[in-house]
């Protein structure tokens, strides 16, 4: 809206140029030519001082325009760096936070081996010296306590799998050694044979963030398990890489795909959902292009600072 003080100026200068204009429109036979001739050019100018005063009017209003624009498109890229901030430290706080939640699980492994363990092992030494004793004295004994020990067995190998999912991983040597490591074993169990590949420039990018390893690594584990249980494949192929801003941790094997209803069901994604989730990242799984599953985590790079 044009101020007041605009709007005056308007009507000044039309009144103005009516009144000059007006003798000539109205009795153009009674003026010389003369005073028509400069009736006729001050008519010019006053249009032309019309339309040059629009037009600075116009371009003042443009630039008015460019400089909001230009204001608002600044405010824009700022809050766009600061979301990817609060994005990158909320990442790091939650890594953090796993890296916590896994020095706790390694207290609780090693509280469970020390007390739990030691004694169920010392209980299974009394029950073998029990049972050898009772072997020919009492067969109906020997057998139930050879029963009991065969459950107290059991009992000590789920112990000892519950310690090893609790305590920290073999990562000492470096992520890629770990999933070779644990790629031979898979392979040595199932069968099923193994490519990895692993881009250098991935690696250095987490060297040194345990967090992260320890959730590529347990993704990568649980996956494998996936595909020895449920995939019936005779390959898998394991791939780290990196764009610069995020990893992608493919594993894909030739089986027999996705059974109906299989996301539904778990196999074990809800753990990997729930890691990718930590690490602010994402998890698919689909049929791979010549058949077989492919299951891929996409994690962002996490800026070593943040812009304060």
């Amino acid at each position: 809206m044009l101020s007041v003080r605009k709007r005056l100026t308007r009507a000044v200068l039309m009144l103005a140029l009516l009144a000059a204009c007006g003798p000539a429109l109205a009795a153009p036979a009674r003026l010389s030519a003369p005073v028509s001739a400069a009736l006729l050019i001050l008519l010019v100018v006053g249009a032309a001082f019309c339309l040059g005063w629009h037009k600075i009017r116009s371009d003042d209003r443009a630039a008015e325009a460019d400089d909001r624009l230009e204001q608002e498109r600044d405010a824009l890229e700022q809050a766009e760096r600061e979301l990817a901030d609060s994005h990158s430290l909320l990442c790091k706080l939650v890594l953090e936070q796993a890296g916590v939640r896994d020095a706790e699980r390694s207290r609780i492994a090693r509280d469970i081996h020390d007390d739990l363990g030691q004694t169920l092992l010392s209980l299974r030494v009394d029950m073998s010296l029990l049972e050898l004793c009772t072997s020919t004295m009492h067969p109906t004994a020997h057998e139930k306590i050879s029963d009991m020990g065969t459950k107290l067995d059991y009992a000590i190998r789920t112990l000892r799998v519950v310690i090893n999912d609790l305590r920290p991983l073999g990562l000492g040597e470096g992520l890629r050694a770990a999933i070779e490591r644990q790629l031979a074993e898979f392979s040595r169990v199932t069968g099923i044979t193994h490519c990895l590949d692993v881009n250098p420039e991935a690696l250095a990018h987490i060297a040194g963030q345990r967090a992260l390893e320890a959730i590529l690594y347990r993704v990568t584990q649980e996956a494998l398990a996936n595909v020895a249980r449920h995939s019936h494949a005779s390959r898998v192929r394991v791939s780290l890489h990196s764009d610069g801003e995020r990893l992608m941790l493919r594993v894909q094997d030739d089986g027999v795909g996705l059974a109906a209803g299989a996301l539904e069901r778990g196999y074990g994604l809800a753990g990997m959902r729930e890691r990718a989730r930590i690490a602010c990242g994402e998890l698919s799984i689909e049929r791979g292009p010549g058949g077989g599953t492919v299951l891929a985590l996409c994690l962002p790079l996490v800026k070593e600072t943040v812009a304060g």
